[in-house]
């Protein structure tokens, strides 16, 4: 059944009659204030001006006003107020006042429409239908969802005498158009629903909505239904009980806005620019700002006129300090036409190696590692030196030095002896080269190679009256002969020592290495890259003399990139830590180059034992202490292995 609604407006007219003297009237009220409504106290309520009250001010508007003459919508001296909606109504907004239905329409975001439970709230037997919108409205049909429609109401724009609007309902289908062309503007109440079968379980909802504006062609406008507030009120930002505001700015901030409230600057302007650096300086100019000084000190007066980072009233020296360690020094106290032969002669941050194999070096931070290389030269073995002292474990390999301790200590900052190198024929070295000088922390330093020319500026630290750099000993010579040496370096002292075959020495011929048979001979050459296996002392399960063999099993074995297994590194065990490094393989071919055999990186380690008193050559299987005991391009540490027989 359709319902057609039809309201009918009865007008009450009520007929006043006084009685009196027709000719007395009560005197008018006179209010004097300022008329003026460019002034910024405009009275709008005065009837006789009194034009020396009125005050003006040009030049800022806001200085009319003190912030509790603005009302919520920015206006001075406004009347608009937060009521108990907790929106801003009254005044000049269109809004009544308190009337939280009606308020609750206009609080929707645009263009939606909105229930709400005509018993404060509660949904029973009647619900308002609330809307906002930015368009005309000439037509609206929707569906009610979990209640029986009965007929419309007597709230709402739509069945307002004056709205122009025929409303039908039926079916749960609300139709309403206008037979006058009106239209429905803004926001509020649109009609009251009348309902019956309530479900207590689920709220009302409208579907269906179609909305037509006011064009020729009736357009279809785009309307959209959110749920009701029921619990409260929506904020200005439409989020039910929000906690966003409308401020003095006429703005809508807090809440969910991300826009923070507008208050006054440091200069007392409502939302000015000014602001105070941290000097404490209000302005509005970032230019005067002031910084911090190196002490970091925001506004003092501490320099560092040399740029090293220390201010100067706590610089050791504010300049350079020079290689003689002098500040802002010559650089040198004497000349010669020789290389440095002591570290302390070096500029800082730099390694050299001298004529006689020793690496000197001359570095401001702590040592805890290093490698390089030695060029056109083939080194045999490393002692000695300041990596001697910090007991660095130190190993050769072809070319290739690498120095670095099992118990983190370093090798102080300064200048001396690194390491010294022997070399299976004549030193015919030329430099050192991919230097890599790690501190404490395991950080590269940036560390270069010292070049001299023939004419060379020196320093003389022992004032012996001999350059540096030709000196035999910048420092002194000890009783065995060696330059700040410890004494008797050899147990059976100074001389009684014994040459081995490898020149290395010894107090006892017992004690020489035993001399490499080469049953793992390495086929392939070097490519420049390798992986270090460290073989601990702890090891026990072969002898002295007994050789090790590291493979890859599907390493690259010749020069067009086949893969089969390979050996990529030998060595000898002493009955003492052993290094090996094994050879990486280098491939190039992508960019016209060559493919150098070696181990592949991610490979795991094949590791092959030759017992050379039983001439057998076992397997063996290890246990890796640290690393990944594969082909990485670093280093693994084994401390225990166990031999598995072929057979």
């Amino acid at each position: 059944m359709i319902y057609i609604y039809k309201k009918y407006l009865m007008i009450l007219i009520l007929f006043y009659f006084s009685c009196g003297d027709s000719n007395t009237s009560a005197p008018p009220n006179n209010i004097f204030g300022c008329i003026d409504n460019n002034a910024c106290n405009f009275n709008s309520d005065a009837n006789i001006n009194n034009q020396s009250d009125c005050s003006y001010d040009t030049d800022d508007f806001e200085n009319c006003c003190d912030l509790s003459d603005i009302d919520c919508t920015g206006l001075c001296n406004g009347s608009a107020l937060i009521d108990n909606c907790g929106l801003c109504s009254g005044g000049n907004t269109d809004i009544i006042p308190d009337e939280c239905v009606y308020s609750q329409g206009c609080a929707l975001p645009e263009n939606t429409f909105s229930l709400y439970g005509g018993d404060n709230g509660i949904y029973t037997n009647s619900i308002y239908v609330l809307y906002n919108t930015s368009e005309p409205i000439a037509g609206i049909q929707f569906t009610l969802e979990n209640a029986t429609l009965l007929f419309p109401g007597f709230d709402g724009v739509l069945t307002d005498d004056d709205s122009g609007f025929s409303v039908e309902t039926g079916n749960n289908i609300l139709i309403a158009f206008s037979l006058n062309n009106s239209t429905i503007d803004g926001c509020g109440i649109l009609v009251d629903l009348i309902l019956s079968n309530f479900d207590l379980n689920n709220n009302p909802e409208l579907n269906n909505i179609v909305v037509a504006g006011i064009d020729d062609n009736a357009q279809t406008l785009s309307f959209d239904y959110i749920n009701s507030c029921i619990e409260g009120t929506y904020d200005c930002n439409s989020v039910c009980q929000g906690s966003a505001i409308v401020d003095i700015c006429n703005q809508c901030v807090d809440g969910n806005t991300n826009i923070e409230n507008c208050a006054n600057d440091c200069a007392g302007i409502i939302d000015g620019p000014n602001y105070e650096d941290n000097c404490g300086i209000c302005d509005a100019d970032s230019l005067n700002d002031c910084t911090q000084d190196c002490a970091g000190v925001w506004g003092g007066n501490s320099t560092d006129i040399d740029n090293d980072n220390i201010c100067d009233n706590v610089d050791d020296c504010v300049g350079i300090i020079d290689a003689c360690g002098l500040c802002n020094g010559p650089g040198y106290t004497c000349n010669t036409n020789s290389s440095p032969t002591e570290g302390c002669s070096l500029p800082e941050n730099t390694i050299y190696l001298s004529s006689n194999g020793s690496v000197l070096f001359n570095i401001t931070n702590d040592i805890g590692g290093f490698q390089f290389d030695v060029d056109n030269a083939t080194v045999y073995s490393v002692s000695g030196g300041e990596a001697f002292n910090a007991s660095f474990t130190v190993s050769a390999n072809i070319n290739t030095v690498l120095g670095f301790s099992f118990a983190g200590s370093v090798i102080p900052s300064g200048c001396g002896i690194i390491t010294n190198l022997i070399f299976n024929e004549s030193n015919t070295a030329t430099g050192l080269s991919n230097i890599v000088i790690a501190d404490s922390e395991g950080l590269a330093l940036q560390i270069e190679y010292a070049n001299y020319s023939s004419e060379y500026s020196a320093c003389d630290i022992d004032q012996d009256n001999i350059c540096d750099t030709i000196d035999d000993c910048v420092g002194i010579i000890d009783v065995c002969g060696v330059c700040n040496g410890l004494g008797s370096v050899y147990q059976c002292g100074c001389n009684d020592y014994i040459v081995c075959w490898d020149d290395s020495q010894v107090c006892d011929i017992n004690d020489c290495p035993i001399e490499n048979t080469n049953h793992f001979p390495i086929l392939i050459t070097e490519t420049g890259e390798s992986t270090l296996f460290i073989f601990q002392d702890t090891i026990t399960s072969f002898q002295i003399g007994d050789q090790l063999g590291l493979f890859d099993e599907n390493g690259i074995i010749d020069d067009d990139g086949n893969l089969g297994l390979i050996l990529v590194g030998t060595g000898t065990w002493n009955a003492e830590q052993l290094n090996i490094s094994a050879i990486s393989s280098v491939d190039l071919s992508s960019l016209a180059g060559p493919i150098m055999p070696g181990s592949i990186d991610g490979n795991s380690l094949i590791l092959k034992i030759w017992d050379i008193s039983e001439s057998i050559e076992y397997n063996a299987n290890y246990n890796v202490l640290i690393g990944a005991g594969t082909f990485d391009g670093i280093f693994s540490v084994i401390n225990n292995i166990e031999l598995i027989n072929q057979e």
